[in-house]
């Protein structure tokens, strides 16, 4: 996501790089794992940078409140680069609603991430369907199947919409 958004921004290298790297913004659900915000260190997002969005009374991501976080963020001169959404919090097994977050994404030249280690493999159980609508426009998402499928090792895998953003 990181790179991608820089090299869309043309300043995947040198002083650009620099500049924008120091200004990017990742949002996520308060609920989520905290594996996103270790993740979003492993690639050099300090922890001022990161946006816990509010959920709604069943847990999952509040749309709205996203879109003032990332206007306010973006009138403040800060890039938003990526929002995750969780696919089964690990706490309610909450679903956050994919398609206004996409949309969002969309319209703002942000990656959107899908968190489905937990919950993720649902989207493939059809009277779980209405829950993961707008699933398969996500641009990435991971899923662990040891934690649903009873593989006896662990296994993760990240998906993608388009192979080519794993050259990029």
């Amino acid at each position: 996501a990181r790179t991608w958004f820089l090299t869309r921004r043309g300043s995947d290298d040198g002083p650009a790089y620099d500049r924008d790297h120091a200004r990017l913004t990742l949002y996520y659900n308060a609920q989520a794992h905290m594996s996103v915000a270790k993740a979003a260190a492993c690639i050099g997002i300090p922890a001022h940078r990161l946006r816990p969005i509010p959920s709604d009374t069943q847990h999952r991501l509040e749309p709205a409140a996203l879109r003032t976080a990332v206007r306010a963020d973006q009138a403040a001169g800060l890039l938003p680069f990526c929002t995750v959404t969780t696919l089964g919090t690990t706490a309610t097994g909450a679903v956050d609603p994919l398609e206004p977050v996409t949309a969002l994404c969309r319209s703002t030249g942000m990656w959107h991430h899908s968190d489905g280690a937990w919950g993720g493999l649902g989207a493939m159980v059809p009277a779980l369907a209405h829950l993961y609508q707008g699933v398969a426009d996500v641009d990435s998402m991971t899923v662990d199947p040891h934690k649903t499928l009873s593989v006896p090792v662990g296994v993760g895998a990240l998906l993608v919409t388009d192979p080519e953003h794993l050259h990029t």
